[in-house]
């Protein structure tokens, strides 16, 4: 029904019936206002004001309605079909003109810059936009595309501090405690056996290379110098472990030192001569005329085969490990 229906259509004659009020159209009347109060009609609208011009309550399409100013409740909003958050991008997030309950305190968007739900936890002046739940990790101000996880070794001794960053939309992450210093952790020099072919993360394969000492080897270069050689000023070696024992070191065998033929230099097959000189009495012996020496045994052959001149070994990587 609408709003307060004509009742009867009055004229300024003053006669009966159309002139003059009866006890009938008051009663219709009455009934009209008391409509207004029966909560199970329908009442149909285009658009109702709400005390200002500038707030209205209107249709906004097929089976939309639109609040064309900001929205309070003090009751629980419930979006039986779901809640959607507004879409802004990182820079028309930024845009948004400061002013009262235009940002406020708690306001949540999608960034779809970041592919994340965000909260302000700053106010309508100085915003501070945080992700709502989970962290984005970065390394060196760039953002990576997936979520990093980061892993912390129980009682190890490392401490992890997360920050808000204000203003950013991100948080710090400081690590604290130096891998040296933690039980457990290979250290930064450090050398452990993998069995790959390749770099791992984080370590490089001990074949000698030459590395600059700046950025990403210089924690290396700080820790183990040119202990294992140097192109010049500007580089430095790491340890070269192909086809090599490492022994540990004594007052005999200092720090690096190298020495020996690697494992896959033999030699082809050749002879040994045990000799002494001719006038010496050393048992039984043969005498080559003319050779000067009188030899003991002739002709003692070593080997080339793949078993000889060595213990048994298994190939494997070493790898020392640079940040």
């Amino acid at each position: 029904m609408k709003l307060l229906t004509r009742v009867k259509t009055f004229v300024a004659t003053g006669l009966a019936t159309a002139g003059r009020l009866y006890a009938g159209d008051l009663n219709a009347i009455q009934d009209a206002v008391a409509a207004q109060s029966d909560y199970a009609q329908r009442i149909d609208a285009g658009t109702y004001g709400i005390g200002e011009v500038a707030l209205a309550l209107l249709r906004y399409g097929s089976g939309e309605a639109r609040l064309t100013g900001a929205y309070r409740t003090d009751g629980i909003v419930r979006a039986l079909g779901g809640l959607y958050a507004g879409q802004f991008t990182t820079s028309a997030r930024d845009a948004i003109a400061a002013g009262a309950n235009l940002t406020p305190y708690g306001l949540m968007i999608f960034n779809t810059t970041t592919n994340r739900l965000e909260i302000n936890k700053g106010n309508d002046t100085t915003r501070n936009w945080q992700p709502l739940g989970g962290l984005n990790v970065s390394q060196s101000g760039t953002l990576k595309g997936n979520e990093g996880g980061i892993n912390l070794i129980p009682g190890s001794g490392v401490t992890m501090t997360i920050a808000d960053n204000p203003g950013t939309g991100n948080v710090d992450i400081t690590i604290n405690a130096p891998p040296a210093a933690v039980a457990g952790i290979i250290p930064i020099g450090g050398i452990i056996l993998y069995g790959v072919s390749a770099d791992p993360i984080n370590y490089l394969l001990c074949d000698g290379r030459s590395l600059v000492r700046v950025s990403p080897y210089d924690q290396l270069f700080a820790v183990i110098g040119t202990t294992f050689g140097a192109a010049d000023g500007s580089h430095f070696n790491i340890p070269d472990l192909r086809g090599r024992v490492p022994v540990g070191v004594n007052t005999k065998v200092p720090l690096a030192t190298n020495e020996g033929v690697t494992v896959n230099a033999r030699n082809v097959s050749h002879n040994h001569f045990l000799s002494q000189l001719p006038q010496q009495e050393f048992g039984l012996y043969t005498s080559t005329p003319g050779a000067g020496l009188n030899h003991l045994i002739t002709g003692v052959t070593s080997g080339d085969a793949a078993n000889q001149d060595s213990p048994a070994f298994l190939g494997i990587q070493f790898a020392i490990r640079y940040q």
